[in-house]
Formats: structure tokens, C-alpha cells, sequence
């Protein structure tokens, strides 16, 4: 489209699709101030239609610097301006049906993560919603690729290709980008075969996302949204090495100590989020999980014993006896039959639990275990149907609120 000689043109005021794609064509940077009409001037799937036009003209110009600048900053401001999982997958669905996606998805994480941007005000929110872009990218090509591997060849190189730029901002303060960090890798590594990607951001930010994770858990604001990310990456978590077991395991005891009754819920819902049949990413490694996570078990129930809380101790020992499969368990029951810092009664309920047809009815056949208190039973609300993005979205916005 030609425009009439005069002021330059703008994307404020604009009011069609065709508009916003004639923009995006000559190159017009889109400002964030324009954001504020236009996001209520087209509807999501107009928006939809707008984002895959970006990736459309990125992939013409993949060779203009400066031109796949303009798009990808503006793309980045639209986006996250925004926050709309739907247009991230818009966005991406568009750029994997172009035959040039490898050399798209490589030439976008590059600018994405390094070119500066006009808009330093808001340069955080767009550089979050591009780690989530980036991380998209890099799932979708590890998955894709093992159902289309001619459409995807040479994928290898581009996935490592993002791993190295993700790796690189781990060291970003921002807790969307770090949650975000923490869902790829943990994702990628046991696909893999290797955590050890996971471990090196773990040990940069590992203790912070995981208290911040467990104190939003606690918040009634926060507390489903974080119990379904907790469930969906704790594995992966329990899948990491010594030093982040021993996070871990700080962190545990902290908000055991801190919120007992809710953690013990967090404890017996997380039970059972192992012995579901529920498809998972670690599926082929939950063993290993299962193993990493009765360890913290047993050494919980040490410091249990010792403040000899009855309600911790329930859900602590039904959790160590719940994997009836699983061979690790019946040596570490042996241990802790063995140790000389767990009172003898959790001891002896241990093994009741262990020989029992019917553990549930035991454990509930123990008078001590039975809870004195009046009232409500505490509990966790539920919003499973989020998608990681929404997730990491929603937590990290609430953590920053947190915090300051």
C-alpha cells in the first residue's frame, strides 16, 4: 500500500486489521501508548490475525536487521502489552507453518534477547513475554520434531541455540522469567536425558523461586495457581542434584515449621499427584521422584518427631508408606526403624502402615492421629486449567506485588 505524502503514518487511531498489517509492512515501530486504544479496538481473534502478520514479515526480512528489529520489538510491545497466552500461540503456530521456522525462531531469540529496545520503560515486560515466546519455540520444536522430523530437521542446533540464549538471562531478577526458566528446563532435561541445564539455574536462583513459590502457595490469592505449578515442576525439582535437594529441603522444613496444617495438605495432595496415572513429562523417571521425595520425608519426620507435631507426623508417615511398588521404600522404612531421633510411637505406626492391607483405615484407626480441632479443615482451592504461560503470568506478577 502506498501512503499519500504528509505526516507520517502511525498506528494510533487505527481501527482494521488491513490497517495494522499495512503498518507492520512499511515498518512502523508500534509505541506502547498506542497499545492503551488498540487492545480495546480489536477483538482477540483480530489480534490474533495482527500477531501472525509480524511473523509473516519476519520471515520475508529475515536478512534486514533493522526491519526484523522494528517487528520483533513491536510483536514483543503488542504482546506484552497484552498478556494473552492465546496470541503467543497465534504467534507461534503462524511462525511454524513458514518453511523458513528454524532460521525464524533462531533470528527472534537473537534479537529478542539482545538488540535494545526503543521502549526503555517497559523494556521488563517485553523481555519477560519474549523468554516465554523463546521457551514456546524451544517446547514445541523438542516435541514437534519427534513427530515431524523431516518438516523439522536440524532442529537439534536451534534448540540448542535457545538453550544457550535462556541460560544466559538466568541471572534476571525478574520471577516470571525465572519461573519460566524453571517449566523449560525441568521439561527439556528429562525429554533429554539431561538435568544438568536445570541444575545451573537452579543453583543461580533456586532458593528464591521456591520460597517464593511456597509463600505464594500460603496466600489465598495465590494458592491454586501456585499448587498447580508445584505439581506440574516440583518433579523436576526432585529430579536435581544434592545442592538443590538441600534448598529443597530448607525450604520444606521452613513452611512445615511455619504453616502445619496446610503443608501437611500440600503433602497428602502431592501424594497423590504421584500416584495418579495422570500423563506427565517426568513419566519415565517417576520412580527416581518418588525415591527423592520419601527421603525428604524421612528426614521431615525427624524434625517432626522432635516437636512431635500429630498432624504433620499423619501425612508424613502415610506418605513414606504410600508406594507400595517401590523398592527404595521398605530400606528407607528399615533406616528409619534403625534411627535413634524418631520417637518410638511414629516408629511403631510406621510399621502398621507398612504391613496394613487398608492404610488409609489404619492411619485413620490411630487415636492420636485424629484431629481435636473444631471447624473447617484447611484447604487449597484449585485452577488446573491454566496454561504454563497464565501460570508463570499470574505468579509472577504476584510475587513482585510480594515482595515490594
Amino acid at each position: 500500500m502506498q501512503f499519500p505524502q504528509g505526516p507520517k503514518p502511525t498506528w494510533r487511531g487505527i481501527r482494521s486489521v488491513e490497517a495494522a498489517q499495512d503498518l507492520i509492512d512499511v515498518g512502523i515501530l508500534l509505541n506502547w501508548s498506542d497499545m492503551r486504544t488498540l487492545k480495546r479496538t480489536f477483538s482477540e481473534n483480530d489480534q490474533i490475525r495482527i500477531v501472525q502478520h509480524f511473523s509473516i514479515r519476519l520471515a520475508e526480512r529475515l536478512e534486514d536487521r533493522l526491519s526484523s528489529e522494528i517487528i520483533v520489538e513491536s510483536l514483543l510491545i503488542w504482546m506484552a502489552a497484552n498478556n494473552s497466552e492465546p496470541l503467543i500461540d497465534g504467534f507461534l503456530e503462524s511462525v511454524f507453518e513458514e518453511p523458513e521456522r528454524l532460521a525464524i525462531i533462531r533470528v527472534f531469540t537473537e534479537i529478542a534477547l539482545t538488540s535494545e529496545a526503543t521502549d526503555y520503560k517497559h523494556f521488563e515486560k517485553m523481555f519477560a513475554v519474549a523468554v516465554s515466546i523463546i521457551s514456546q519455540f524451544g517446547l514445541n520444536l523438542k516435541f514437534l520434531a519427534e513427530k515431524y522430523p523431516e518438516e523439522l530437521a536440524g532442529y537439534e542446533e536451534v534448540l540448542t541455540h535457545i538453550g544457550t540464549y535462556l541460560i544466559s538471562v538466568a541471572n534476571n531478577n525478574n520471577s516470571s522469567i525465572r519461573l519460566c526458566l524453571m517449566n523449560y528446563f525441568g521439561v527439556v532435561g528429562v525429554a533429554e536425558k539431561n538435568v544438568e541445564p536445570f541444575n545451573r539455574i537452579m543453583s543461580r536462583f533456586g532458593h528464591t523461586v521456591l520460597d517464593s513459590l511456597f509463600a505464594l502457595l500460603f496466600m489465598k490469592k495465590t494458592e491454586g495457581v501456585a499448587l498447580q505449578f508445584l505439581m506440574d515442576n516440583l518433579p523436576f525439582v526432585l529430579l536435581a542434584n544434592d545442592k538443590t535437594q538441600q534448598v529443597l529441603f530448607e525450604i520444606f522444613k521452613f513452611y512445615m515449621l511455619k504453616k502445619p496444617d496446610k503443608f501437611a495438605l500440600f503433602l497428602t495432595m502431592f501424594v497423590q499427584e504421584l500416584k495418579s496415572d495422570r500423563p506427565s513429562f517426568f513419566d519415565d523417571y517417576k520412580d527416581q521422584v518418588k525415591e527423592t521425595f520419601i527421603k525428604h520425608l524421612a528426614l521431615l519426620l525427624k524434625i517432626v518427631s522432635e516437636v512431635d507435631h500429630k498432624v504433620l507426623a499423619r501425612e508424613i508417615l502415610f506418605g513414606i508408606v504410600a508406594f507400595d511398588n517401590l523398592t527404595f521404600r521398605d530400606v528407607l522404612i528399615a533406616d528409619i526403624l534403625r534411627s535413634k531421633d524418631i520417637r518410638g510411637f511414629y516408629k511403631d505406626s510406621l510399621v502398621k502402615l507398612r504391613d496394613a492391607p487398608s492404610k488409609q483405615k489404619t492411619l485413620d484407626s490411630i487415636s492420636q492421629f485424629r484431629s481435636t480441632k473444631r471447624g473447617r479443615k484447611p484447604s487449597f482451592s484449585r485452577t488446573d486449567g491454566l496454561g504454563i504461560l497464565q501460570q508463570v503470568n499470574f505468579l509472577g506478577t504476584h510475587d513482585a506485588a510480594r515482595v515490594s
